[in-house]
């Protein structure tokens, strides 16, 4: 099986991709965990190898690659919806939204928040997050506060 998993990614994405996702069939919870931490990580550009992946896999391996694809995705809207909202001053609502409705673990919603900060930007948007890291208490998001306010120094 993980022979077609490889080859399934070969043309699509280099080797470390290809063992991370083999890394997800581990028999210890640890190796399959600090694999889906690395893929979340590397973002959208995973998607097309994990789709690809998910199809070669099986069981229980192919739930955990489609999960993973499903909370980049996630991930990728949540931050795209909190770009747009800054125009109309919607960013912060749609993070108290998320995290009342639990519609991402905490930890990405927290991940794009951070992201977000560290990026350079609008001072609109970074208002509307520095509101919310202090209003919902979003001790993780810390680091790319403290980055944002460095650099706008």
């Amino acid at each position: 099986m993980i022979a077609m998993l490889l080859a399934a990614l070969v043309a699509f994405q280099s080797d470390d991709i290809a063992k991370l996702v083999r890394d997800l069939e581990a028999n210890d919870i640890e190796t399959r965990e600090k694999a889906t931490v690395a893929l979340l990580a590397l973002g959208a550009k995973a998607i097309e190898p994990l789709e690809k992946a998910a199809g070669a896999a099986g069981g229980e391996t192919a739930a955990r690659i489609k999960g993973i694809a499903a909370r980049i995705k996630s991930r990728a809207e949540f931050r795209d919806q909190l770009i747009a909202g800054q125009n109309n001053g919607m960013s912060y609502q749609h993070i108290v939204n998320a995290k009342q409705q639990k519609s991402l673990p905490d930890e990405d919603i927290d991940g794009v928040i951070n992201e977000l900060c560290g990026a350079a930007g609008n001072l609109m948007l970074k208002n509307y997050l520095v509101q919310a890291i202090a209003q919902l208490r979003i001790l993780t998001a810390i680091p790319g506060l403290v980055k944002m306010l460095r650099d706008n120094q």
